[in-house]
């Protein structure tokens, strides 16, 4: 197969939920996922068991991801 030229990315707030869900619905069809992130709203940002879900997800669907603040 011949090597993509490109990564694609999306952001993290596709559907009107949280950053896992979203990574489950959209991580296979993406290269990497911004992870939108509110400082504003500290309940927004990923708990450490969180952290270890995405990172599971990024080994499972072969993504990475940005921060975006």
């Amino acid at each position: 197969m011949m090597k993509k030229p490109f990564r694609l990315g999306t952001t993290s707030f596709i559907y009107p939920d949280h950053i896992i869900p979203n990574v489950k619905k959209i991580g296979a069809f993406f290269d990497e996922i911004e992870l939108l992130v509110f400082e504003s709203k500290p309940k927004e940002i990923p708990s450490p068991d969180d952290v270890k879900e995405l990172a599971g997800l990024s080994r499972d669907l072969n993504l990475t991801y940005n921060v975006h603040l």
